[in-house]
């Protein structure tokens, strides 16, 4: 999923119609006020992102780490760690951990660690979403939320809030089979 997709619906949604056709042409040129409307739309595409990953659906990884005086630095992590779930060692046990503002202290020299993680920054409409786990459809809803709160246009703010916060809901909301019980003579 590009950001660019997903910035045309918000841009739908913002009542920012002109910038979306433009969006479709092969090599735009934009004006200084479009670029400023992109990049403020690609800035609230992050927030909402940090959101998603922050507060309802955290993205997780596990990675291998090596420890230096039973220190592992947050630098080390492929990915900018927000919390770490568990540590363990070669063998699957858990091993014990504290975690500080820059490093993450493990009893061992090795571990297996899995720890949520923050979405990595859009700083272009080209940029790949690797970590999109909604559909383009409830980013955009976010994305309409945040750039009216930036206007300071609240009642369309709240609007986007409920349709935002609801499909996210749906969307979150366990996914199973319904099993009815057996049928049984009285």
């Amino acid at each position: 999923m590009k950001a660019i997709d997903i910035i045309k619906i918000a841009c739908d949604f913002t009542e920012n119609q002109e910038l979306a056709i433009k969006l479709d042409e092969e090599n735009p040129e934009f004006t200084s006020n479009e670029n400023k409307k992109i990049n403020l739309l690609l800035k609230c595409l992050n927030l909402i992102q940090n959101e998603v990953a922050c507060e309802f659906i955290p993205l997780q990884a596990i990675e291998e780490v090596k420890a230096t005086d039973f220190k592992v630095n947050y630098n080390q992590f492929s990915k900018k760690p927000i919390s770490i779930i568990w540590a363990k060692d070669k063998l699957g046990r858990n091993i014990r951990f504290k975690s500080f503002a820059d490093y993450l202290m493990i009893f061992g020299g090795s571990a297996k660690i899995k720890y949520n993680y923050m979405p990595k920054e859009i700083t272009s409409l080209d940029s790949d979403i690797e970590e999109a786990i909604l559909p383009m459809r409830i980013y955009a809803y976010g994305i309409a939320r945040e750039f009216y709160l930036m206007q300071s246009l609240s009642e369309d703010a709240d609007i986007w809030e409920v349709r935002f916060k609801d499909s996210l809901c749906v969307f979150a909301r366990k996914k199973q089979e319904v099993k009815m019980p057996c049928r049984r003579w009285l």
